[in-house]
């Protein structure tokens, strides 16, 4: 669960092949030159593959990274797993080159799934003898298995201070079970 800005641009993906994702693109940063430059976040859930590694997910998408190096994040201090840094001066060389962020950590399925995004309902008020109905509200699910989940921070150099300040706030909203 995470909170987007109502400016934002996001893209969900319905679960497919084992995959869920959603791509999350805030406004545009601007650059001391006054340019405007976009960027976005991924979050992906995944069921791993038999006998994959967290290790191995995360290669999966950060590996291409011609210069990456562990770090940690507010996001890893609460769910552990790994993080890098990473930039690329190939990648979006016009703007300095690529600087993001790429988190992976695992969940097993909690004791009593869906109670982090349960929220409170208020019990029907007495109707002065009336009969008053209750009626349940949906139930939140989750796949029966260990996930694996993918953060990302797709940015540049000329906008990383701005685009890093966005995205920790969004992780500090983002709740995982």
């Amino acid at each position: 669960q995470f909170q987007v800005d109502s400016n934002w641009q996001l893209q969900l993906g319905g679960y497919e092949k084992h995959v869920c994702y959603a791509n999350v693109s805030p406004h545009e940063a601007i650059t001391r030159n006054g340019e405007k430059i976009g960027y976005s976040f991924l979050v992906l859930v995944r069921v791993p593959d038999q006998g994959q590694t967290l290790q191995q997910f995360l290669d999966m998408f950060a590996g291409t990274a011609s210069e990456k190096k562990k770090t940690s994040t507010r996001l890893n201090k609460i769910y552990g797993g790994l993080a890098y840094e990473m930039r690329d001066a190939a990648t979006y060389p016009d703007c300095g080159g690529s600087h993001g962020y790429a988190i992976a950590f695992e969940r097993d399925v909690p004791q009593y799934p869906g109670m982090k995004f349960e929220t409170p309902v208020q019990m029907p008020k007495d109707g002065g003898g009336k009969v008053a109905y209750y009626t349940m509200e949906k139930k939140y699910a989750r796949l029966n298995t260990k996930l694996y989940y993918f953060i990302l921070l797709d940015s540049c150099e000329h906008i990383h201070d701005e685009s890093l300040t966005v995205f920790n706030k969004f992780l500090d909203n983002l709740v995982v079970e």
